[in-house]
């Protein structure tokens, strides 16, 4: 068997291709590879803040950017723009005190010349239906008697029971002292 001219190789380090980079780990067939360099300036209380930093945490200046920027990318993607944050907390929070006032009797009425558009009117000072919703096909809702006059029906009830059992020998009479 013949073989034919070698060729050539070229100097210096084999050539990698993109497809047998793992980005996730960074390596090369067991050869890290080194991340991409960035440069930039700072005041020198910075950079000694990142290096205080850096030391307390056991990493390098470099390492300690990166975790921080990687911090900061991710409160960013969990809670987005600062200001929209705060603008969705300021709006659950009037949320959450609306519903308190509505479950404490609050009525809530429309007003275009009050600022935010929504007057509360105290509980007793207003008819608004607890519920917001009218329904025409619902019962008319009871007749609410006043608390004196409940009482007083209350007790002729019981009175009137007791003695019906009384005479069906049903409750025994209580003697007399």
């Amino acid at each position: 068997m013949t073989q034919g001219p070698r060729q050539k190789s070229r100097r210096g380090r084999q050539t990698k291709s993109a497809k047998s980079i793992d980005a996730d780990t960074a390596t090369f067939t067991g050869v890290v590879k080194k991340p991409d360099s960035l440069t930039y300036r700072t005041r020198p209380s910075m950079k000694a803040d990142l290096e205080k930093a850096a030391a307390a945490a056991n990493r390098s200046v470099s390492e300690q950017i990166e975790y921080l920027l990687g911090r900061a990318f991710e409160w960013e993607r969990v809670l987005g723009d600062l200001e929209a944050f705060k603008a969705r907390m300021a709006e659950a929070q009037r949320q959450t005190e609306a519903a308190e006032r509505y479950r404490a009797g609050w009525g809530k009425r429309y007003d275009p010349n009050v600022p935010g558009g929504i007057e509360w009117l105290p509980p007793g000072t207003h008819n608004i239906p607890q519920s917001g919703f009218f329904d025409p096909t619902a019962p008319p809702a009871p007749p609410a008697l006043p608390p004196i006059l409940a009482e007083a029906v209350r007790a002729e009830v019981q009175s009137a029971m007791k003695d019906l059992l009384e005479e069906a020998g049903l409750l025994r009479k209580k003697k007399s002292a």
